[in-house]
């Protein structure tokens, strides 16, 4: 009977002992005010550092869009206006632990991610990123010079956990489609080189449409000046924009339209390292279109992998690049593709 008094003195203590330890801890968070970081306006960044493990990338804003360097590579516009917003935005809302114990939330030396922000030589805002909250609502964080652990509002470690190909502006054509007024299509399938013009053609009406009815009309003297009709001009005729050979043979629209739709917003797998555009000399396949200025594309023979990508060129990227098969097959079309057979032809 002692024996089972003194056990249930010993966990009234150690309840005591382990309520006491929380509720110190919870005065000493209350006590530790949560440093509060100076406003920062996106436009006083003009280099970012992230570093994790051996890797490091440095961002550097220039007068025509952020660059990736050495070499100059543009960013992707959407993933550095979202770095930015993180770093400007940065907000701690908590204190998370005053101990170094850097593993638990991945800010050790090898999960860590560094971020250094900098407005010319001057270093104006530094911190290390770790896991996102269980919640997905917080990202833990360590201020530089400072070993506590802090929430930081919002989830945010994607935002820098990238590689340097990740980073890269992967748009390799872009032009206004409605500008374009002639396309020459040469190689792959096609049997002859094919150049297309755009031009206006009359629209011929359904047929078997009719005239509207029209509502009785009310006698000449007792129209008023605005109901009068005014001087009658002939009817101009219905046109519509139509791509056409040189012959006259006019292409399917809804085959042109989506060939230009593709290429007027074109976007790379990836880019080629080890190779310069002099290195790729006789494409598989060209398109040229002409609009406010030439573009040009040209594909080259991916080899005999059937699923392999296609080596490709534009005249708006200094870079060769990579298309996927689907996507370099959407623009590389057949005769087939873009005009009707002649009515002889079906019937056969």
């Amino acid at each position: 009977m002692k024996l089972k008094k003194e056990f249930f003195i010993l966990i009234g203590i150690i309840l005591i002992l382990v309520v006491f330890l929380i509720l110190s801890g919870n005065r000493n968070r209350m006590k530790y005010r949560i440093p509060k970081l100076e406003t920062l306006n996106q436009e006083e960044v003009d280099k970012i550092e992230i570093e994790k493990g051996e890797q490091k990338i440095v961002l550097a804003a220039r007068e025509d869009g952020w660059k990736l360097l050495p070499k100059e590579y543009p960013v992707e516009k959407t993933k550095v206006d979202d770095m930015l917003e993180v770093i400007t935005g940065l907000t701690l809302t908590e204190l998370a632990s005053e101990k170094e114990d850097y593993t638990r939330y991945e800010l050790d030396e090898d999960k860590k991610i560094s971020v250094k922000t900098y407005k010319g030589d001057k270093l104006i805002r530094s911190f290390d990123v770790g896991k996102t909250s269980s919640t997905y609502s917080h990202t833990y964080v360590r201020l530089d010079k400072n070993k506590r652990v802090f929430h930081a509002r919002n989830s945010f470690r994607s935002t820098f956990d990238q590689e340097l190909e990740d980073l890269r502006d992967k748009h390799v054509m872009t032009f206004d489609k409605n500008e374009i007024s002639k396309i020459l299509l040469t190689g792959g399938e096609l049997e002859e080189e094919l150049f297309l013009e755009k031009k206006a053609v009359p629209v011929e009406p359904p047929p078997g449409e009719t005239e509207p009815l029209k509502e009785e009309e009310k006698p000449e003297e007792e129209k008023t000046e605005a109901e009068k009709p005014a001087e009658e001009k002939p009817a101009a005729p219905s046109e519509e924009d139509a791509w056409l050979l040189a012959d006259g043979t006019q292409a399917k629209k809804t085959e042109i339209n989506s060939l230009l739709t593709h290429v007027s917003d074109l976007s790379c797998d990836s880019f080629i390292e080890d190779k310069t555009k002099e290195d790729f000399s006789t494409p598989l396949f060209t398109l040229v279109l002409t609009g406010n200025k030439e573009y040009t594309l040209k594909i080259f023979d991916k080899g005999e992998d059937e699923n392999a990508k296609y080596p490709a060129l534009s005249s708006e990227s200094p870079y060769p690049f990579w298309l996927t098969k689907y996507s370099a097959e959407r623009v590389m079309k057949k005769k087939d593709d873009l005009f009707e057979k002649p009515k002889e032809e079906k019937e056969g």
